[in-house]
């Protein structure tokens, strides 16, 4: 009657786990779910709201140059008075860039053979500039084009960007041909009337999409040009989008390529693809602008999708405790343990202890994800317009502006707070900034212990100067080891200028770079090696740093929030060294341990087949003791810390499970005084050996990563 009561209670026990798990497991899912869903779809709502935008931008701009185009041809808007309008219509809409006209020899006036009036906005208003003056636009073949084929084509559209010689910048352009009232096959073109739309404003309005700390829009034209990206060197270089993507595998390149081919169809598509080069999963966008034919893609990466990791971890682990409990008392039920069977204890011995060693490698993976996705001090800065828009929000007065890059070929930690780097920084300084010493040239390393610099080049470009330093620099930071062999660093760079007391602003010189996104490590050699590390990414950030002291300079203007530069390199340990130096030996010493525990007997035969007896396992313990001690020491010297690590914890578990052992050798000798001891032949301390070293592990692991 008794065991039946023992089989009903673990039975409804089991079922009400059961579904606590489920009910737990459910919830952490919805709430996942719900924010994975709801971000996606401010996303999505993010390339909508901006393609609406432009669509609303573009198609006014369209009916403006018709409606100027009708009045000219019918009379309404005489010739004489052309450039009056043009001005006005640039005046009175401020997204369009520049409008002009463009008409045949001899077309205008009889006397005239070119006439091109074309007005184009500066920062002081409007400017007036004849195009004729500047070269030939009907027979000039390199820049022409514009003209010559708007009147092959004989009706409105816009063309494939380019640069404009007359405006110096990189345009979109809506352009219509003009024909006679009577010239009902447009044989005989006037003219070209044309609108211009000025790339660097298309930027800023695919800047203002909200995708997250790591996603950006870009527009492409209809063949694929880029048009608008936060790479500013693929707009001005006219670089096509489908090149670029060679570095996807050949499923993933297909998909991207339908969905556009898609899109000119009609269709919005989503796509999920993988980064071969950063690893991480894209979710693209696709929308397109009706009014022009282009197509605007919103990248979102998945790892910018909010997570309460927290609210995750505590769940997680709620759901493994319970899970522990669930499946001791299910399998307590299948294994039959109330019938008393040896066998059956260590079935349930075995089970357990496996589920501790899953629950604390689940807890393992976690704090891995969950710390991958850390904020890192500061603002990160991933392309020219975030750049651009912290430092109006940060900086006052007048600041100087100086591009700099970083690259690392090396790095290797020289002690638990050292870190030795070497590499190229590099800065440009343009030909209007005042010359030494009044702004000097170079750097300084604040933090760094000891650093040898030296000029490595200089190069005279366009605009100014760009100099070159290798660098060797031991920097000193603080780096948080409670969490090895699992542990995660961040190393920097932290950049002063050589005249820090001045207005002067180190800036990131993003162009440098062929990719910025932190995944892809911009900055780091590709065949750097490192000893037991891995770069996990790179990125450049500022943080606000003020000073309680005006380092004796009257006019010191650094002291309050000033936005200092960081090149941050992400590290994450590999594993496996601390595993096979230190983790392996402990897992090594421990299963002797249970090997003692389990030569422990009072049967004669086996006492004398194991040569047992409590000296011998006092002796046993002893050596085991001065082994564990010696690897501790060594794990102890080779970080050269003070506070305890994640790894030491199962050491200090051996030393309990050692003097344990020893102290369950010699209570067993003592004879029947402890029944539970004596329980067939020890077999309480040994039923109860992994489990309970294994739970003092997950519940190690639980306080230190959480």
């Amino acid at each position: 009657m008794k065991k039946k009561r023992i089989i009903t209670l673990f039975a409804v026990l089991t079922i009400i786990l059961f579904i606590a798990i489920l009910l737990q497991v459910y919830k952490l899912v919805g709430a996942t779910d719900q924010i994975e869903s709801l971000t996606m779809e401010k996303a999505e709502k993010e390339g909508k709201r901006v393609a609406i935008q432009l669509n609303a931008e573009f198609a006014k701009i369209m009916t403006v140059a018709h409606k100027i185009a009708d009045d000219l041809v019918t009379g309404k808007i005489p010739k004489e008075s052309l450039r009056y309008h043009l001005k006005r219509v640039l005046i009175e809409n401020p997204d369009i860039f520049g409008f002009g006209a463009a008409y045949q020899p001899y077309a205008y006036d009889s006397a005239v053979r070119l006439y091109a009036p074309y007005y184009v906005r500066v920062e002081e208003g409007v400017e007036y500039r004849p195009v004729e003056k500047l070269y030939d636009y009907t027979t000039d073949e390199n820049h022409s084009r514009w003209y010559r084929e708007t009147i092959e084509r004989k009706t409105g559209d816009w063309l494939e960007p380019y640069l404009g010689e007359a405006s110096g910048t990189m345009l979109a352009e809506y352009t219509i041909p003009l024909f006679s009232t009577g010239d009902k096959n447009k044989e005989n073109p006037l003219g070209i009337l044309y609108i211009n739309y000025s790339l660097a404003g298309l930027s800023k309005k695919i800047h203002s999409m909200e995708l997250g700390k790591s996603g950006y829009g870009f527009i492409l034209s209809r063949e694929d040009t880029f048009l608008a990206h936060p790479r500013q060197d693929y707009v001005n270089r006219r670089l096509k989008f489908r090149p670029t993507l060679r570095e996807l595998e050949e499923s993933e390149r297909t998909k991207i390529i339908t969905a556009l081919d898609e899109l000119k169809e009609g269709k919005t598509t989503l796509v999920e693809i993988e980064s071969q080069v950063t690893g991480e999963v894209l979710l693209m966008f696709l929308q397109s602008i009706p009014s022009t034919g282009w197509s605007l893609i919103a990248v979102f990466m998945e790892h910018d999708i909010p997570v309460d990791w927290e609210y995750l971890n505590r769940g997680v682990i709620w759901i493994l405790v319970v899970g522990i409990l669930f499946f001791a008392m299910f399998f307590f039920l299948v294994f039959r343990v109330y019938n008393g069977e040896t066998t059956a204890y260590w079935k349930l011995s075995t089970v357990v202890s496996l589920l501790f060693c899953i629950a604390v490698a689940v807890i393992w993976n976690l704090n891995y994800e969950s710390t991958g996705h850390k904020d890192v001090m500061g603002a990160k800065i991933f392309d020219r317009n975030g750049l651009m828009d912290y430092l109006r929000e940060n900086t006052t007065g007048d600041p100087v502006y100086i591009p700099t890059g970083v690259f690392i070929q090396s790095l290797e930690f020289s002690s638990s707070n050292n870190v030795f780097l070497t590499g190229y920084i590099w800065q440009r300084y343009a030909d209007d900034l005042p010359p030494a010493p009044e702004i000097a040239r170079g750097f300084i390393f604040p933090e760094a212990i000891d650093a040898d610099i030296s000029e490595a080049y200089k190069r005279q470009n366009e605009n100014g100067v760009t100099i070159g330093w290798y660098f060797e620099t031991t920097l000193r930071q603080p780096f948080d080891y409670s969490r090895y062999p699992f542990d995660r660093m961040d190393v920097w760079i932290r950049l002063w200028h050589k005249n820090f007391d001045k207005n002067i602003i180190l800036i990131p010189d993003l162009d440098s770079y062929e990719l910025i996104n932190p995944g892809s490590r911009p900055g780091i050699e590709q065949d750097i090696v490192l000893s037991g590390l891995t770069i996990r990414k790179s990125f450049f950030s500022y943080v606000p740093k003020s000073y309680n002291t005006n380092f004796g300079i009257d006019k010191y203007q650094g002291q309050e929030n000033f936005p200092e530069l960081y090149f941050t390199v992400s590290v994450d340990r590999a594993f496996i060294d601390p595993f096979i130096g230190y983790l392996l030996p402990a897992i090594v010493v421990a299963g002797i341990i249970f090997s003692l525990f389990l030569i422990i007997t009072g049967h004669k035969e086996r006492t004398e087949k194991f040569a047992y007896n409590c000296s011998f396992i006092l002796g046993a313990s002893a050596g085991l003791f001065f082994s564990v001690l010696i690897a501790h020491s060594q794990l102890r010297n080779s970080l050269q810390l003070s506070e305890i690590v994640y790894l030491e914890y199962f050491y200090i578990v051996l030393y309990v499970m050692i003097l344990l052992l020893a102290v369950n050798s010699f209570l067993f000798s003592l004879g029947t005084r402890f029944k539970w001891i004596h329980y067939r032949d020890n077999l309480v301390p040994k039923l109860l050996y992994w489990p309970f070293v294994l739970a003092v592990l997950f519940t190690i692991t639980v306080i230190t990563f959480y």
